[in-house]
């Protein structure tokens, strides 16, 4: 199993947009990894991210979407979609 030796986050500005009830906006994170992963699923585990949970910040936000690329065996970038709750399309 891989470990994450650095991550680093940054919010893509031109994302950000303001709704009725909440925000939607679209985040990077990059992942470095100690070794390769046998798949992206271990990329997914380790980042920690779930679908449809929160926001850190603001909570009328939820996760919608985070898929995985592969930058070098290593380094990931996850950009992770945040939409309001009512808006979401995992929100069953």
């Amino acid at each position: 199993m891989s470990i994450i030796t650095g991550t680093f986050q940054r919010l893509l500005p031109a994302s950000y947009s303001r709704e009725y009830e909440g925000v939607t906006l679209e985040v990077e994170e990059f992942i470095t990894l100690d070794v390769a992963p046998a798949s992206f699923a271990e990329v997914e585990i380790l980042s920690g991210h779930v679908l449809g949970e929160s926001h850190p910040i603001n909570v009328t936000s939820i996760l919608d979407d985070f898929p995985i690329k592969a930058i070098s065996p290593t380094q990931y970038v996850l950009n992770l979609t945040y939409v309001p709750r009512q808006t979401s399309q995992s929100n069953g």
